[in-house]
């Protein structure tokens, strides 16, 4: 099969065309016309298979980042956790909860998250907890 020289400008323009298009563009296009993959694929002047690939790397890119912030948010509550503890040694559940709780991005974490977190730092030895007493310590001070 034989392809003639404008033919192959046009295939290079579609391919120089789609990778120009972000983020921005797509939103723009979504905008203009509607969230109809064809609509929007005509309204950038790309082929629809170019744009369902766009929006997939784009869709892939939010959840990659939404997953970096919450792994972000783990350490971030290991570390309130970890300093509650160092800073008082004995503390209770319940003060450990305040004391946690004390930094704003955490208000509305339950206890259960912080309970989680607490039990694998127990399992990674940062934490000891003696369950009589109710009292938790920084485990490389307790040893």
């Amino acid at each position: 099969m034989k392809i003639t020289k404008r033919q192959l400008k046009r295939i290079i323009n579609e391919a120089i065309s789609a990778a120009d298009i972000g983020i921005d563009e797509m939103r723009s296009a979504t905008r203009a016309v509607g969230e109809d993959m064809q609509d929007i694929a005509d309204y950038l002047g790309i082929p629809v298979e170019d744009a369902i690939r766009i929006r997939a790397d784009i869709d892939q890119g939010y959840e990659d980042r939404h997953s970096e912030d919450q792994e972000d948010m783990d350490y971030y509550l290991a570390r309130a956790i970890e300093v509650a503890v160092r800073d008082n040694p004995g503390i209770n559940g319940q003060a450990l909860l305040s004391n946690v709780r004390k930094d704003p991005i955490f208000q509305g974490t339950t206890d259960n998250d912080i309970w989680n977190m607490a039990d694998e730092m127990i399992e990674e030895d940062t934490l000891f907890h003696d369950v009589e007493e109710d009292a938790w310590y920084y485990a490389p001070d307790f040893r």
